[in-house]
């Protein structure tokens, strides 16, 4: 069986999410100062998952950090990142030719100089960014600390806002690929989102029973599920 949703499959509305979301707003990810190849091979996977793929290295501790077993096999997958990316020496020339420039971080974090730091939560931004009726953005930049301090302060001053993922005020402590993860999410979302999984969920394996109760629960309308 193949999902389908208003007649088309559920790969075809993944690809024109994906077109039509990314191709109006560039969107590029810069990870500056990283230590971990690891950690670079799983940011490549993050973005990738939800439909990006532009990323920069900002001086990162192992210039050729790219070509690493380590961070190919924590791409999984997503190795073609890796093999886009590039390397660049300054946040100036990897913020070049962006025309919102967003810093990353969490309100509450390990490093006491930065609690100080102005953060505006993420879905907020975004939702105000795109607002309908106004003018939406050309490009917009991600730009993420390095696993042991983060941003440094004149790294905040190259952007525009800074944005901070609400996390535990009690631990502030976030992996670099997990804060690339939740940022890619919210701006996916943002876009608007790639098709649910319900649709395949309810057209792989579901009886008409099944599919009934949903519909009485109001998981789904008659107009959103056929079958093939």
């Amino acid at each position: 069986m193949v999902g389908r949703v208003f007649g088309l499959t559920t790969t075809t509305l993944i690809m024109l999410a994906t077109c039509c979301a990314s191709s109006v707003i560039r969107t590029r990810f810069i990870l500056t100062r990283t230590q971990h190849p690891g950690n670079v091979g799983a940011a490549a996977r993050a973005l990738k998952t939800m439909g990006f793929e532009e990323l920069v290295l900002v001086a990162p501790n192992d210039p050729k950090v790219l070509n690493r077993k380590r961070a190919k096999d924590g791409a999984s997958g997503a190795v073609n990142v890796l093999e886009s990316a590039r390397v660049v020496d300054t946040l100036e020339e990897a913020l070049d030719g962006m025309e919102i420039r967003c810093a990353t971080g969490m309100p509450f974090d390990m490093h006491q100089e930065r609690k100080q730091q102005l953060y505006v939560e993420p879905r907020p931004f975004f939702q105000g960014l795109l607002k309908a009726g106004d003018e939406r953005p050309t490009s917009i930049a991600f730009v993420f600390g390095n696993e042991r301090v983060g941003l440094q302060r004149q790294d905040f001053e190259l952007c525009h806002v800074a944005l901070g993922i609400p996390t535990n005020p009690g631990f502030g402590s976030l992996n670099l690929a997990s804060a690339v993860q939740l940022i890619a999410y919210d701006w996916r979302q943002a876009l608007g989102g790639f098709p649910s999984s319900d649709y395949l969920t309810v057209n792989a394996g579901m009886s008409d029973a099944n599919v009934d109760s949903c519909r009485f629960r109001g998981f789904a309308q008659d107009n959103d599920i056929s079958s093939v």
